[in-house]
């Protein structure tokens, strides 16, 4: 089909008015939107120009035909072509309109879109003129026109079918424009449909789009009504000149005098002029450092005209800056938000495309395709994996298409098999007005989308302008929550704008960065703004003054328990520590949720802070009778932590009970419980500090640390202002005296010049206190988890040279240091995991369980955790963390009734935090339960014929094995066969039952608790066991402790296939510990062949041998894969043949490579039982509601359902998806 109807087409002028004749406004009728008000003067859409009256346009009365209202506006188009055919047919008319006319070259390179009238005449005679082709330099260009009679409801479809598909680009020239919006409605329309998906399916590449406005002078006073100023032929040829530019001039303006650039004082100079390429500014740095960390994946949906964007040089995108005006500022963040949005839908609907390949019967693939789109499928959001799925993918697709439409449909849309980076870029002016720049919207709308914002402002230039507050966008984005924010200055770190490239790209949700680049023009006439040393030293005096602070915010740390807030820089404005100051946890909350009362949080808060006040009273008094019972002779001694993950806080915890058992006077606080100014004030101090990061201080550290740092460089006064010269009258801590032990790793930077950040922040502490004039107690001491005990290696040597050199080494008889339990300690005292956990829970004054009793409740499932997002705020406020807890519920094989999946969604409503998570290992997790909650909910769950035993711990944990019901029986024999192995390796102890289900304990102690597999010890390590059946290794079996391998033979035996027995294989697991080289990934080695019924006691035997030979000396060395690596196969098959009195059979051959895939299967599929099965992909595991997708309501009413059916079932894969099994017709 032709782009334009032939009769279009013309290179004459004769049909035409004479040039001269375009001086006046013509008196032809063109069609106006029919769903605008009818206009009394030219200028508004369709028509400027026009004299036509309103009284000539009504006119018309629709013929009998037609209808003369419509409902559905779609059909607008297709009616009123009718309608002025049939006008064109009666004879009303001399001329048959098309609502979207093409004239010019039909291979046009350069296309101008504008609308019919004086504008349209003009253009389309200078096409005609110059019979569709001009000279441009030393190059010819064709030249078009798409005239458009018809705006409102635009048809995006016929539009595009009007453009030529030659057309590199389009020039879209609107008549008016809203005083807010940066384009008129023209251009808005035709950008929707070129990027709306309208131009996919043509061979050629999306054109470049370039819009402005032509703005009519203000009429005479005459009473005429005649515009002052006519659209001229020159001004038509500056457009096409515009076009041919190798960067064209957005978002311009046309005035009688010319045009118009929107920053440029007069009008637009020649190709040769001021505005060529120049290289006085280098914003073009942050687009080159996105185009390294992203390549081709890299998106820029509001500078898709920018070619510099995708690898140009940079003065060519440096001329775009500058000929667009205020740097890139004036394009709207929501005209480039709704193309990300665009783009999110489309690949949306490409996904769906590809799952409906996956289970549809009639697409014939390969088996490797099937496996690369699953696996492309699990992992549509990660950047790199879909970029080498998409490698993959794209050869096979084209080899396995042919006449195949759906493979056929899926190649076409190839481009979105690979993920790309999403970003807006803008400068000042979106920081003026966050409303009118639509970053609120951004930020509001949780969607992956990524801003950099570039500042221009030259802080160090006096007070900043009130108007200017663009500075507060990244505090504005913080505290309405849920965005990573980063502010960044290439000048002065490159690697902190790289890692906050990389972060705000994973950050699921919109982020925004904050990039420094000054303007050193604007500042002083002397300075040249292309003079780079200037711009690095206004960087750096803006980062080191405060004024720029470098920092990171990525909410996704939270999660992970860490801390949220990175600073990178020295010094933090007042307004960003007020933020992280402040408790504003209350506004957010009921901020981000509409069904909470804020009265009732109200009230909680009042009740939470008598509670506090009785707490706070609690601590005092003891506070106070442990002054009365320490020696009021014993020194001062105070003890100080920066602490990340517990393990320096927990020492020092340590610390302050033996110095108090010595008779010292011994309190203990973080680092910043305290300032600078109270450490002349402190006789004693310790310090205990661990490392995070790249050799930086802990976040309850950080403060204090930087105090000292300040004064220490001479950059900051100390306490009063008065500390005098470092070193004078022996410098202003001549009066502390102190240690410092330090924790680290010091193989965790591996290079050797990163070994400076092994205890890096314990020496520069050190160093610092040193060199202020404090003495020295004893030498640093850096304890170092490489070492065969961990940091206690050098603790121990360390230890009880202070307890000398506080004169204290003797006190308190000889009962050395207080070291803590061992792991097989704490579990021979534990009486078989009941430790203290039954009265912990009793105490109703925390929200937690004691250090030792967490790690017992690991063998009855639960995690203790706490939120992260409370934990800054609660600890300046002296209240424990936020404490909730996790419970794993076992299932083994991963197979769940429907009874118990409803139960699993009462629990998550009823006492956690609303989602349910299915995890790796086929079981079910619940979050956010609180301690009270606790047994309540377990026993709910063993109601439900579940339980969290042996979900977590030293032992024996949840049982795998596949779950596809589609293949044979075999299946139903390998869960049974799961099931009973999971009951035997079970713990035997009663604890669980009294702890959680109320079961009384026969008084007397006349009954004890034995464990006949595990022992008072239980296991070095948590021991896991899988179970695959080939061909599908979904379940990993080679990443176990301990694997079974089905061996599955068709001899005719029985008349169907029949299960031989398990190759068994141990010493799997793919954790390790990073750069230390005792802790490593390892497969599994095939150990032996098993029958059926020799399965149960190998397996047995096998776990005991680790029981007895595993390393209990260091948890980091003590999985079984170790002891197997350590002794090899053949000692451990000896040992268990030992144990089972025969000698094992050797592996059998039909299954030692029988494996094709890993992943899982989506849609339906009939079982051998004749019943149906559907494979769900459930994202991440995690089955929640959200407003696009009510997975987990979903899921509870197809449970109800699915009750009906006794062989229906949910069965859990280990690829975190679901089926639902046993569906009947």
């Amino acid at each position: 089909m032709s782009h334009v109807p032939a009769n279009k087409i013309t290179s004459s002028t004769s049909s035409l008015p004479s040039l001269s004749s375009l001086s006046s406004p013509s008196s032809s009728t063109d069609i106006v939107s029919p769903s605008a008000p009818t206009p009394t003067r030219s200028g508004d859409d369709g028509d400027e120009g026009s004299s036509s009256s309103s009284s000539s346009r009504q006119a018309y009365k629709p013929s009998s035909g037609y209808a003369t209202t419509n409902s559905k506006l779609g059909d607008v188009p297709t009616i009123l072509e009718a309608v002025i055919s049939s006008l064109y047919d009666a004879g009303h008319i001399a001329q048959k309109y098309a609502l979207y006319e093409s004239y010019g070259s039909p291979d046009a390179e350069l296309v101008i879109v504008t609308s019919g009238g004086q504008i349209g005449k003009v253009v389309r005679a200078l096409v005609e003129q110059l019979n569709g082709s001009l000279a441009v330099g030393s190059r010819h260009c064709k030249i078009g026109l798409v005239l458009v009679r018809l705006l409102r409801p635009f048809n995006g479809g016929t539009f595009c079918s009007a453009v030529p598909r030659t057309a590199r680009s389009i020039c879209v020239l609107d008549t008016s424009r809203g005083p807010t919006s940066l384009y008129g409605p023209l251009f808005l329309e035709v950008n929707g449909s070129i990027f709306g998906g309208f131009w996919e399916g043509r061979d050629s590449a999306v054109p470049t789009l370039v819009g402005g406005t032509f703005d009519h002078e203000t009429p005479s006073k005459s009473g005429t009504g005649q515009p002052g100023g006519l659209f001229t032929l020159a001004m038509a040829m500056s457009l096409f000149e515009n076009l041919a530019r190798d960067v064209p001039v957005q978002n311009f303006k046309i005035q009688p005098s010319g045009l118009l650039s929107p920053s440029s004082p007069g009008p637009l100079p020649s190709r040769t002029s001021s505005l060529e390429p120049t290289t006085n500014r280098d914003e073009t740095a942050y687009i080159q450092m996105l185009y390294q960390v992203f390549k081709d994946q890299l998106f820029i949906a509001n500078a898709r005209d920018y070619p510099s964007v995708w690898g140009a040089s940079k003065s060519n995108y440096l001329a775009d800056m500058e000929a667009s005006g205020d740097d890139n500022t004036n394009i709207s963040t929501e005209y480039g938000y709704g193309v990300l949005l665009a783009l999110s839908h489309r690949r949306t609907k490409f996904l769906e495309s590809v799952q409906q390949v996956l289970v549809h019967p009639n697409v014939y693939i390969s088996s490797g395709l099937r496996t690369a789109l699953t696996q492309w499928v699990q992992n549509t959001d990660d950047l790199n994996k879909t970029k080498k799925y998409s490698d993959e993918i794209i050869p096979l697709l084209s080899s396995e298409m042919k006449n195949q439409p759906l493979l056929e449909e899926i190649y076409s849309f190839r481009k979105y098999f690979s993920r790309v980076s999403p970003w807006l870029i803008g400068g000042d002016q979106w920081g003026v007005e966050l409303s009118e720049s639509g970053l609120h919207h951004v930020i509001s709308s949780r969607q992956k989308v990524n801003v950099l914002v570039i500042d221009t402002e030259v802080y160090s230039q006096g007070t900043l302008r009130p108007e200017k507050r663009k500075r507060d966008i990244g505090l504005y984005a913080m505290n309405y929550g849920g965005v990573y924010v980063a502010s960044v200055a290439h000048h002065h770190s490159f690697s902190q704008v790289l890692h906050a490239f990389m972060e705000a790209d994973a950050f699921d949700g919109p982020s925004i960065i904050l990039a420094y680049l000054p303007d050193m023009s604007s500042s002083s006439s002397s300075i040249s703004s292309s003079d780079p040393l200037a711009s690095l030293k206004e960087s750096k005096l803006a980062v080191d003054t405060g004024k720029w602070p470098l920092y990171r915010w990525n909410p996704a740390l939270i999660s992970q328990g860490k801390e949220p807030f990175q600073l990178d820089s020295e010094k933090l404005r007042s307004d960003l520590q007020d933020f992280l100051d402040r408790d504003n946890h209350f506004s957010l909350i009921v901020g981000s949720h509409n069904n909470i009362d804020p009265v009732g949080i109200s009230r909680s808060v009042e009740g939470g802070l008598q509670t506090r006040h009785r707490d706070m009273l609690a601590t005092s008094f003891q506070q106070l009778a442990a002054s009365l019972q320490t020696s009021a002779t014993g020194p001062k001694v105070s003890i100080l932590f920066g602490s990340d993950g517990g393990h320096a806080e927990s020492l020092a915890r340590r610390l302050h009970g033996e110095a108090q058992r010595r008779g010292l006077s011994s309190s203990l606080g973080a680092m910043d419980d305290y300032t600078y100014s109270d450490l002349p004030n402190l006789e004693r101090a310790i310090f205990i500090v661990s490392t995070a990061g790249q050799g930086e201080f802990p976040s309850n550290a950080k403060s204090l640390w930087t105090s000292v740092e300040y004064v220490a460089d001479g950059l900051a006064p100390g306490p009063n202002n008065n500390n005098g010269d470092i070193g004078e009258n022996g410098g202003p801590l001549s009066s502390l005296q102190f240690s410092v032990f330090g924790l680290g790793d010091s193989h965790y930077w591996p290079r050797p010049e990163d070994k400076e950040y092994f205890c890096k922040p314990g020496f520069d502490l050190d160093a610092a206190l040193l060199l202020l004039g404090a003495s020295c107690l004893v030498p640093l001491g850096r304890g170092d988890d490489q070492d065969a005990d961990g940091y206690e290696t050098a603790y121990q040597a360390w230890e009880p040279l202070l307890w000398d050199k506080l004169g204290v080494a003797n006190a308190g008889g000889n009962s050395g240091p207080a070291k803590a339990l061992t792991d097989d300690e704490n579990k021979i005292a534990s009486n078989y995991l009941r430790g203290t956990i039954l009265e912990g829970l009793a105490d109703d004054s925390t929200g937690a369980l004691s250090e030792r009793d967490t790690k017992l409740t690991k063998f009855h499932g639960i995690y203790q955790q706490d939120d992260r997002d409370l934990r800054e705020e609660r600890l300046k406020q002296k209240k424990e963390k936020a404490f909730s807890f996790m419970v794993r519920v076992r299932v083994p094989g991963g197979v769940a009734t429907p009874a118990q999946w409803i139960a699993i969604d009462n629990l998550a409503d009823s006492h956690a935090n609303g989602t349910i998570k299915l995890t790796t290992r086929q079981a079910f997790q619940l979050h956010g339960i609180i301690k009270k909650n606790l047994k309540p909910a377990i026993q709910e769950i063993n109601q439900s014929c579940m339980d969290t035993l042996a979900a977590c711990g030293d032992v024996n944990r949840n049982v795998m094995c596949n779950p596809n019901p589609y293949q044979t029986s075999i299946h139903e024999q390998v869960d049974l066969f799961a099931r009973k192995l999971s009951e035997h390796l079970s713990p035997r102890t009663s604890a669980y039952h009294e702890i959680w289900l109320d079961k009384v304990m026969v008084a007397g102690d006349a009954v004890h608790d034995v464990e006949p597999l595990y022992g008072p010890t239980y296991l070095p390590r948590k021991f896991k066991i899988a179970i695959a059946v080939p061909p599908n290794n979904d379940v990993d079996v080679y990443a176990h402790d301990l694997g079974y391998i089905a061996v599955v033979v068709d001899d005719g035996v029985g008349g169907q296939p029949r299960l031989l027995g398990y190759n068994v294989t141990i010493g799997g697991g793919m954790g390790m510990t990073h750069n230390n080289k005792k802790a490593f990934p390892r497969l599994a080695d095939v150990l032996c062949f098993a029958a059926p019924e020799q399965a149960l006691d190998i397996g047995e035997k096998v776990m005991l041998v680790q029981r007895d030979y595993g390393d209990r000396t260091n948890r980091k060395h003590a999985r079984l894969k170790y002891t197997v690596d350590d002794r090899g196969v053949a000692w451990y098959r000896k040992e268990v043949e030992q144990r089972v009195g025969y000698e094992l059979t050797p592996p059998h051959a039909a299954s030692l490579s029988p494996f094709t895939s890993n992943g899982d299967r989506y849609g339906w599929s009939r079982d051998h039982r004749g019943l149906w099965n559907f494979g769900l992909f459930v994202q991440n595991g995690r089955v929640k509601d959200t407003p696009s997708f009510a997975l987990r309501t979903g899921l509870r009413e197809l449970a109800l359902v699915h009750a009906d059916h006794p062989q229906g079932d949910f069965r859990l894969t280990a690829n975190q998806n679901l089926i639902i099994g046993g569906v009947p017709d």
